[in-house]
């Protein structure tokens, strides 16, 4: 279950930067930006750390 919670985050992440993309020339959207290193740490030890909590109950 934990994968899907950070799998959803980084997916919606995309999904935006690609609505944004697709729609940027019509509407002057700004684009989401890509993760920073920073956030990808941050989802690595969420998903470490849920790991841990579900093997534990």
């Amino acid at each position: 279950m934990h994968r899907r919670i950070v799998a959803g985050w980084i997916e919606e992440r995309q999904r935006s930067r690609e609505q944004a993309k697709a729609h940027s020339w019509s509407r002057g959207n700004h684009l989401p930006p890509d993760f920073t290193v920073m956030e990808r740490r941050r989802h690595r030890l969420l998903s470490a750390l849920l790991i841990a909590l579900e093997k534990h109950g």
